[in-house]
């Protein structure tokens, strides 16, 4: 109680990811009020508004601003900054189009210098210049439409949440940066005076104040000439010129491309604030893939390829579940209830026992893989005792790792097994119950078809029965026969022809181990982020 009190009287100290906002703010509008306007302050102002949108997103994400801006007083503005975002990358959209069709013709003026085709360079120049000023033409038209005169914030809004007021001002220099984009794009290329085939393309656009010594060192254009006296040097100095005016548009169309996916992801994050009382997307998504997993786990056929999707489709749960977990309204729900503490823990034991588990598999899994290789290795030998060891080696590992798995599940199951109360409890929490029950469901299915992979030789010689696909009693014979394969009982006497059956089976099972390896690997990777998710949201 005297921690909260105390928390109460002493003033708040600003999250380290809102001081990072303001320190990207500050760096934009130092770069915008730069007296010289050109390409690399162009590129560079677009990606500083990505790595600025990139702080906000954590910003979004911090519990205090989750509960300030998911009150219904703030709703207003949050649908505010929805539509704010949208024109911005209607806006975005268009510049990106216009640059792509710019750089096309670029690349076309390229190919005709370098053929040194006359005709197709008068063209292709003259389809550049008519690009060029459609161009223009767009830029000031959205320049001067009220689009960015909607865009700028009232004086009402600077009495609203920290939240709010930081995505304020980044949408003012947002404003800001790509009216100066729109800018530089409309006075790059002014029209040749001369009647043949001519361009200028001012490659860094400098205002009145700039020094006539960094317009040398960072203009290039090409200059009037005609191909009479186009020798070598000109042509090279052309290319050149035209290399360097690809790099600049290829410069801000990643900008721009990096900005809108930023721009898409943060309204995603808003969108789930404005509209907590419907199921969010991703959610309905993990419903899904638990749907999936069931019948997976379910069907009465158990395969190496089932198997194998069952453990892809449990990471793509994880992954569901790691989105779930930073919806605000989950974040929300989660952090404003008391006892989170006693939803919270269960689940990272859990996640610690599943990791254990995984774990194990994996280290059985290559113990497994280089037993067969040891096998295959002694068969291609033709050593008959080296055989027979490793396959009653492969014999051993595989009955010690089933019943070590065997024990680690049934003491999971038993500690961790749901209660009534899981009905009560967020969504969130919910979600992550069912991930881990059905986590449980699909490495048993996993032990299952590893320990009926393995059957003890009958006779007095070496051989080994590894079914590679498990097949439960309901499996009708003919999958099974299908599906199954053996490798039978014989010495190195016999014939070449069972010895080369024997290696691909050998091969197809060690192909099938580490399918299987992978499968655990990019679950083990899943487990390890939802757990780091669930000690962030304990600790905040």
């Amino acid at each position: 109680m005297a921690c909260n009190l105390r928390s109460i009287s002493l003033p708040s100290r600003s999250h380290s990811a809102e001081l990072n906002c303001e320190e990207e703010l500050d760096k934009l509008r130092a770069r915008m009020a730069s007296t010289a306007v050109t390409a690399s302050t162009m590129c560079d102002g677009l990606r500083g508004l990505g790595d600025l949108y990139e702080c906000i997103v954590k910003v979004l994400r911090l519990p205090s601003n989750q509960n300030a801006i998911s009150g219904a007083r703030q709703k207003k503005l949050v649908e505010a900054e929805l539509e704010s975002s949208i024109r911005l990358l209607d806006i975005c959209g268009a510049m990106r189009d216009n640059s792509a069709a710019m750089k096309e013709h670029v690349q076309d003026v390229r190919l005709a210098v370098r053929r040194g085709d006359e005709a197709a360079i008068e063209s292709k120049v003259q389809a550049f210049i008519r690009a060029s000023k459609k161009v223009n033409k767009e830029a000031k038209k959205q320049m001067d439409h009220d689009k960015f005169a909607a865009l700028y914030a009232t004086k009402e809004d600077r009495d609203q949440s920290a939240a709010i007021q930081i995505l304020i001002k980044a949408r003012e220099v947002t404003v800001t940066v790509l009216q100066s984009v729109l800018s530089f794009l409309s006075t790059r290329i002014v029209k040749p005076k001369t009647s043949k085939w001519s361009l200028v393309s001012r490659m860094l656009h400098k205002r009145r104040v700039a020094c006539e010594e960094e317009c040398e060192i960072d203009a290039s254009f090409f200059c009037s000439y005609s191909l009479k006296d186009f020798n070598e040097e000109k042509r090279a100095n052309a290319q050149n010129q035209l290399r360097t005016l690809e790099a600049t548009v290829e410069g801000l169309e990643e900008g721009l491309e990096c900005f809108i996916d930023i721009q898409q992801r943060m309204a995603c994050h808003l969108r789930s604030v404005s509209l907590p009382s419907t199921s969010h997307s991703v959610e309905l998504k993990c419903g899904e893939e638990l749907d999936k997993l069931k019948a997976c786990v379910v069907s009465p056929v158990a395969t190496a390829e089932t198997i194998r999707g069952g453990l892809s489709r449990l990471g793509d749960l994880y992954g569901c579940v790691e989105e779930v977990l930073h919806l605000p309204s989950n974040q929300s729900a989660v952090l404003s209830r008391s006892h989170r503490k006693e939803w919270l823990e269960p689940e990272l034991e859990g996640s610690v026992r599943l990791l254990d588990l995984c774990s194990a598999m994996r280290d059985n899994l290559a113990a497994l893989k280089e037993h067969v290789q040891d096998v295959r290795s002694a068969l291609r030998r033709g050593d008959d005792a080296g055989i027979e060891s490793k396959v009653q080696a492969i014999i051993r590992s595989s009955k010690k790792a089933s019943k070590g798995i065997k024990k680690q599940v049934a003491n999971m199951c038993g500690a961790l097994s749901a209660n009534k109360e899981d009905l009560d409890q967020p969504n969130a929490i919910r979600l992550l119950k069912q991930a881990r029950q059905i986590a449980i469901s699909v490495l048993q299915s996993v032990l299952l078809f590893l320990s009926a992979r393995m059957v003890k030789p009958k006779t007095s010689n070496w051989s080994l029965v590894s079914r590679t696909l498990h097949r439960r009693k309901v499996a009708c014979e003919e999958e099974r026969t299908d599906d199954a394969f053996f490798l039978p009982s014989f010495t190195v006497k016999d014939n070449e022809e069972k010895r080369v059956k024997a290696q691909n089976q050998l091969r197809t099972l060690e192909v099938t181990i580490e399918g299987l390896e992978r499968g655990l690997e990019c679950l083990f990777r899943r487990l390890i982020q939802s757990r780091v998710s669930l000690l962030n949201i304990l600790s905040s």
